[in-house]
């Protein structure tokens, strides 16, 4: 999974120039596009308009279709194939970093990803005025296009911002609503992180920045505040409610407890069993 912020801090602090934009379309069929022998020396964007492709970059694909935008390195193998039964129309960019990034996070034009920002037709006008400006002769023009590359990258990069906050928004309601029905069973982040489909340090990132606290913390707030509940609402054995919120050792359970609340379960229950409507 790709970050459109670590992307975003390469293009604001690296330089970049253009080397061409092109507007085109492919039949059906597979097609080879750069070789072992023939690689290209520049890196580029691939903004899919119409139809659907499949691109490989050093063996890894991607499927390519409106709404979604490939990005390749700098001498990459490329490969790719149009299953129909439209032609698959693209504008692709070519361009070069002049100066590195000094983000400290890696060169980005020598990756491949694919990012998703969904059918946006800003992106799409700024496409065509990029191509035109590229496309005519004249100092100017070519100041020009360097600029709308600029401006194309930054609205590529906060529709993909703004789409993936929106979709890590719903996964996490998923999760949270899971977390809240299922707490007094075992759970750990990698079983919180296969319930949302993604992998565990982009579900823990993403969780944490939709809720303030990481998976596993919000998991202990929500069962030291069901705790608290039952612990004042019955007179139940601390050993037993220790369990209702699962943990089966009660000693971990008193010791934890401790921590998030400063009492003990049993001086908890002591100091606000009377007063159980509070909580």
């Amino acid at each position: 999974m790709v970050d459109p912020n670590e992307l975003a801090g390469h293009f604001a602090s690296g330089a970049f120039s253009v080397h061409g934009v092109y507007e085109s379309e492919i039949e059906p069929g597979s097609y080879r596009g750069h070789s072992q022998d023939n690689r290209t020396p520049y890196a580029g964007f691939v903004f899919a308009l119409h139809g659907r492709a499949f691109f490989e970059f050093e063996g890894t694909r991607y499927e390519l279709a409106p709404g979604k935008v490939a990005h390749g390195g700098a001498r990459m193998t490329l490969s790719l194939d149009v299953p129909g039964p439209a032609p698959f129309k693209y504008v692709l960019i070519h361009y070069s970093a002049d100066a590195p990034s000094n983000t400290g996070a890696g060169d980005c034009s020598k990756r491949h990803f694919v990012l998703e920002t969904g059918e946006n037709p800003a992106i799409v006008e700024l496409l065509r005025r990029l191509h035109k400006a590229a496309g005519t002769p004249g100092s100017l023009h070519a100041l020009e296009a360097k600029e709308l590359f600029y401006r194309v990258t930054l609205e590529t990069l906060k529709s993909a911002h703004n789409r993936a906050n929106r979709e890590s928004a719903g996964i996490v309601d998923i999760v949270l609503d899971y977390m809240h029905h299922h707490y007094m069973e075992p759970l750990t982040l990698q079983r919180l992180a296969d319930i949302a489909g993604m992998d565990a340090k982009p579900f823990s990132y993403a969780f944490n920045k939709a809720v303030g606290l990481f998976p596993i913390d919000y998991v202990i707030r929500h069962r030291i505040e069901r705790a608290k509940h039952l612990l004042v609402a019955s007179n139940g054995p601390v050993s037993g409610i220790a369990k209702c919120v699962g943990y089966e050792d009660a000693h971990y359970f008193s010791r934890l407890f401790r921590k998030h609340t400063g009492y003990t379960p049993s001086g908890f229950r002591s100091r606000f069993g009377n007063y159980a409507r509070a909580f």
